[in-house]
């Protein structure tokens, strides 16, 4: 199932980390995510850039500046056949370590962090001189100056009770800012509060069966007090998850009514460590600083000419897009500088495009930014066009909201790939709608490219056997991001077949069996009475293009065996005669 949404109600069962089954598929576990770790660029080293950016002459106007870029990627549990768990929004804080007490180094502010459906985040974080100088230092053998921390939301479906509730909404929303002077309140606390006394934060519970246990109880009002009362928000410091207050008394409805029954889907907050300067610091170690300080030194520029830094939000290019281009527009501003400035800027070639600019004398950069995707697809070649945004200053950061298209990352486990390519396309109506992907061993993930707007898109896998270029439909899923694994190919897993015998006076049959992708060292003997004539055979099909069953009769020690016979496949029945196992039919 694509998109699995896990079911808050009970934990599953998991080795490492944490994991819940999926709603409305108790046999499907939904694994949340370890921590996060720097992403690798296609060569295999961390995608951890340092930009210093300095005028070549020094000028109030211009001054020195830089950027951390990093790609992240979320890392999981080790958990065949799990779906895993995406997040909806986050964001990244950069907190000073305990090592460095520089009174210079003011941490940047959170940075949003973008899943561009591509199974990563982009983060570009601007930073002073001072912190660029730190962050150079600890490279080499320093003391790391920053830590990182990452908070993100994941959906999913609240726990149901038999139980409505009736909420005094001016009353909950007093008692709530009250516990969170700050506007901040951390799960672990509203959930201790909801355990206590419902009655005086204006909550009236009516069970329809026996009373839900305290703890249930609170996590399903808990999840309902955030989707009703709440926001996305990132503690400060080290503080336990949660979210902010986004509705004060005098906004709240006098009443509201929940049915616990119903199913919701409500987010939940968890916080990730994450050490980006490890990998980095050990990269640099190897092949030196330089590969990953990026020294920018800008022109000295005539009169009135500025620079902009274009950030690209498009890492890779996904498969189907064929261009991808930010229009940047500069208004007029007269009567210094009466035309528009129009720019346009590749976004698949570089993270980083500096862009001069002339103004007139004190304008401040204002900007209109607009994208273009030009996208590959069955039909032919598809032009998109973006929303466009208005911004000032000298960073255009371009987010995937920009973006015209969305990316659909899937990717295929090591397992499946040892046993089969896979083709995996997008269809809409019947009729496909992007250009599709292969993956195997050597591309094991890949992005299809589909426009924003559209509905109801379905991915269509096929698995390719290596071997003679047999194929398997997979089960179609929705057009979200997933990870196929070797538990979604027809045909592999554990099997089952009934072996019937007509005796018509014979003692007994024997036969022999093996699974249709095994050797002889596999066989089994299965053993047909008058007391027994029919027999269950289970086998593990291992190869889902060869997931049959293989029989034959058994001969008496010293004949030579008789030809493999089949296969059977799952859920077939087999009769056997005794005396005429030639004429066995199915």
């Amino acid at each position: 199932m694509a998109g699995a949404l896990p079911d808050w109600t009970v934990p599953a069962p998991l080795a490492e980390g944490r994991a819940f089954p999926a709603f409305e598929r108790p046999d499907v576990a939904v694994a949340l995510p370890l921590g996060l770790a720097v992403a690798d660029e296609p060569g295999g080293d961390p995608a951890f850039r340092l930009t210093a950016v300095r005028p070549a002459r020094p000028d109030p106007g211009d001054p020195d500046r830089a950027l951390l870029e990093l790609r992240l990627r979320l890392v999981y549990p080790d958990a065949p056949g799990a779906e895993q768990a995406a997040p909806v929004r986050g964001e990244l804080a950069l907190l000073p370590s305990d090592s460095v007490t520089d009174a210079r180094l003011t941490p940047p502010p959170p940075e949003s962090l973008d899943w561009l459906g591509l199974g990563l985040a982009r983060l570009s974080v601007p930073l002073d001189p001072a912190a660029a100088s730190l962050i150079e230092a600890a490279l080499a053998d320093g003391p790391l100056p920053f830590t990182a921390r990452a908070d993100i939301e994941i959906d999913g479906v609240s726990p149901r009770a038999p139980a409505r509730v009736v909420v005094a909404g001016k009353r909950l929303a007093a008692a709530l800012a009250a516990h969170a002077p700050d506007g901040f309140l951390a799960r672990d606390g509203l959930l201790a509060l909801l355990r206590g006394d419902l009655a005086s934060l204006g909550l009236t519970v009516t069970a329809a069966g026996p009373e839900p246990a305290p703890g249930a109880l609170a996590e399903a009002l808990a999840d309902r007090i955030r989707v009703r009362f709440g926001r996305f928000a990132a503690p400060s410091g080290l503080g336990a998850p949660g979210f902010a207050l986004a509705v004060a008394e005098r906004d709240a409805p006098d009443e509201i009514a929940w049915n616990l029954a119903e199913t919701l889907v409500a987010p939940r907050s968890f916080s990730l460590g994450l050490d980006p300067f490890a990998e980095a610091r050990e990269l640099a170690r190897r092949v030196g600083r330089d590969a990953l300080v990026r020294r920018v030194v800008t022109p000295e520029l005539s009169l009135g000419f500025r620079r902009l830094l274009v950030e690209a939000a498009l890492l890779q290019r996904p498969a189907g897009v064929a261009l991808a281009a930010v229009n940047i527009v500069l208004p007029p501003h007269p009567p210094g500088r009466p035309q528009e400035i129009r720019k346009s800027v590749d976004l698949t070639h570089a993270e980083v495009t500096p862009v001069d600019v002339r103004l007139a004398p004190d304008e401040e950069l204002a900007w209109t930014a607009a994208c273009v995707m030009m996208l590959e697809t069955p039909a032919g070649m598809r032009r998109l066009d973006g929303p466009p945004r208005s911004g000032a200053g000298w960073r255009v950061s371009i987010r995937p909201a920009d973006l015209p298209a969305r990316f659909v990352r899937v990717e295929a486990s090591p397992a499946l790939t040892a046993l089969a390519d896979l083709d995996v396309a997008c269809e809409a109506g019947g009729a496909p709608v992007a250009k599709p992907v292969r993956l195997d061993a050597s591309r094991p993930s890949a992005s299809l490219t589909l426009p924003r707007d559209l509905a109801d898109a379905r991915l269509v896998a096929t698995a390719v056997s290596p071997r003679d270029g047999a194929r398997l439909a997979l089960a179609p899923r929705d057009a979200q991001p997933c990870r196929f694994d070797v538990t979604d190919l027809p045909g592999y897993g554990p099997r089952a077949a009934s072996l019937a015998a007509r005796l018509d006076g014979a003692p007994l049959l024997a036969l022999e069996v093996r699974p249709e992708s095994a050797g002889d060292e596999a066989v089994e003997p299965v053993l047909l009475t008058a007391d027994r004539d029919t027999r269950l055979v289970t086998w593990f099909a291992a190869d889902p293009f060869r997931p049959g069953l293989m029989w034959r009769p058994r001969q008496p020690d010293g004949a030579p065996p008789l030809p493999w016979r089949g296969p059977i496949q799952d859920g077939e029945a087999l009769s056997v005669p005794a005396g005429a196992p030639e004429g066995a039919t199915p």
